[in-house]
């Protein structure tokens, strides 16, 4: 059977101040670098989540940005659009209007020649006739 005797309460001791020593100088360092690590853990993940939630916002404005700008160059190219199409009805109408001056111009000019081919026809048709008449006159 085991005695209880003197080197029981001295090994009791030793195990004690064993413990103790070993609380102070092993167990307590060692938790207290855990706990620093943890809370720098929950730092580095509390940043984290920063910047995840950071990123988010920074994608969302660059994609509202980015449907802001593609609307703008919507509406620039519409707007170029109309004004190149009303430049082009602009220019249209004046090349029209130059046209029809133009063929209005020609059709006097036309006319006038007519009228003056036309006089010097008659001109020409009177001294003709006459020639011919004289020619027939004279044979006769």
């Amino acid at each position: 059977m085991i005695e209880i005797n003197w080197t029981f309460f001295v090994q009791l001791a030793n195990f004690l101040v064993l413990i103790v020593l070993l609380n102070r100088f092993l167990f307590k360092p060692i938790l207290k670098n855990v706990e620093k690590r943890e809370a720098k853990m929950k730092e580095f993940k509390l940043d984290a989540e920063k910047l995840n939630r950071k990123t988010e916002e920074l994608v969302e404005e660059y994609e509202t940005k980015l449907e802001e700008a593609k609307k703008l160059t919507s509406e620039v190219l519409h707007k170029a659009k109309l004004d190149a199409t009303a430049e082009q009805d602009k220019i249209i109408k004046e090349a029209r209007k130059e046209f029809s001056s133009e063929i209005d111009k020609a059709m006097v000019d036309i006319g006038q020649y007519a009228g003056n081919a036309e006089k010097e026809l008659k001109k020409g048709a009177d001294a003709l006739s006459k020639e011919i008449a004289s020619k027939i006159m004279g044979k006769n």
